[in-house]
């Protein structure tokens, strides 16, 4: 549930905000100074801040300052009793998201709280989505050298025993000898045309091989396939 700190010394708005923003479905918290908002934040429970300029001695300039250095995670909202746009302009570039002036509408209000965390929400969902093509990336590429690597380490042994079967087959025996030394001739070729296959499509991906598109008759490729 999104968290909002109100920040006001005018009790009618802090009472106001709190009930339609809980209406809305908003965890509140509310502070009449600046000192309470602080120790507010140090809960660290607070998604955003949405605080007026002038209160007594201390300025909201100062508070938004210390959000945005402290809290970059929480953003913040200004409300003012004054419009002046220049100073909409400064806290715009220090960071606050939004500038709402007094008098404004509970509706206005809750508009622009709805705004900003939809933005915030859609934000998160682009850094996660970043995050997890980045993690595709690398699982792709593990996958890329763990088919290289195992092709490699077929390759040699199956090099091998076929050598030793051509050997065998030259040798003097029986049929049926000759017959299992057939058929496992048969499966050990198999097994390195897989392996070579394997290890092309490893190239492929890591962009070592181009693929050369180009028609061809198919059936009689088929036809001289099952002859």
């Amino acid at each position: 549930m999104n968290r909002v700190l109100v920040v006001d010394d005018e009790l009618n708005i802090l009472e106001a905000a709190r009930q339609m923003l809980q209406l809305k479905g908003y965890e509140v918290e509310v502070a009449d100074c600046f000192t309470k908002a602080r120790e507010k934040l140090k809960t660290g429970k607070i998604d955003l801040v949405i605080t007026d300029l002038g209160m007594g001695a201390e300025r909201g300039e100062d508070l938004l300052k210390e959000v945005t250095k402290e809290y970059p995670d929480i953003g913040v909202i200004i409300m003012t009793g004054y419009v002046d746009v220049q100073k909409a302009v400064e806290c715009m570039r220090a960071g606050a998201e939004n500038y709402l002036p007094k008098p404004f509408e509970m509706k206005e209000f809750l508009q622009m709280v709805g705004k900003y965390f939809e933005t915030r929400n859609l934000k998160n969902e682009v850094v996660a989505l970043k995050n997890l093509n980045e993690r595709m990336k690398d699982l792709n590429e593990m996958k890329s050298n763990f088919i290289c690597n195992v092709s490699h380490e077929l390759r040699t042994p199956l090099t091998s025993i076929k050598a030793a079967m051509d050997l065998a087959g030259k040798a003097e025996a029986d049929e049926k000898k000759k017959k299992l030394n057939v058929i496992i001739n048969h499966n050990v070729k198999r097994m390195i045309i897989l392996v070579r296959d394997l290890l092309d499509f490893s190239r492929m991906e890591k962009g070592m091989i181009s693929i050369n598109m180009k028609s061809c008759d198919m059936p009689h490729i088929i036809s001289n396939a099952v002859a």
